[in-house]
């Protein structure tokens, strides 16, 4: 995983920007679709805090409580990023689907999107599939479906998240 920090926006973006991982990426941890901003220099990351900053000032986030106060900072993968859609059975993760994210996201400004095209690298569907079979098993996943966002680049393949989805089947009758 690339190292990240969950920080409040009360914090000192100036202060906060030597410390910051280099092209840091930011993410408003309240809002339901993710903005995303790179920052490729401490400039860069402060205008990005102030940004995501002015997105969480928004009046109509005031039913997210504490989470409208953070932002999350953290480390910028490159590479082609993949979303995986799986099942997880007794702890094993069995994968569904894999799918290229339809924008590179190596841009400055970008909102999570949904996907849209099967992965176009075949050769990496194994790393990737590992990764997030490794993502389960840290978590302590043993039943249900999952999503997964994961980069892949020449180097590894890299957790972005990993989320428990909840099941439909038998919601109906609770």
């Amino acid at each position: 995983m690339p190292r990240f920090e969950l920080r409040t926006m009360a914090a000192d973006p100036e202060r906060l920007a030597h410390g910051a991982p280099t092209h840091a990426v930011e993410a408003a941890a309240a809002v339901r679709l993710t903005r995303v901003v790179r920052a490729d220099d401490p400039p860069g990351f402060v205008a990005a805090f102030r940004r995501i900053k002015a997105i969480l000032e928004q009046p109509d986030l005031a039913e997210c409580g504490d989470w409208a106060g953070h932002v999350l900072v953290e480390e910028f993968v490159p590479g082609r990023e993949v979303a995986v859609e799986g099942l997880v059975t007794q702890g094993s993760l069995r994968v569904l689907a894999m799918f290229d994210k339809p924008d590179p996201l190596d841009v400055r400004f970008s909102r999570r999107r949904s996907t849209s095209r099967p992965p176009t690298h075949a050769d990496a569907q194994e790393d990737i599939a590992a990764c997030a079979q490794a993502a389960v098993r840290a978590l302590g996943l043993r039943e249900g479906p999952i999503h997964a966002e994961i980069r892949h680049n020449d180097r590894a393949a890299w957790l972005i998240e990993l989320a428990a989805r909840p099941s439909v089947v038998g919601a109906a009758e609770r």
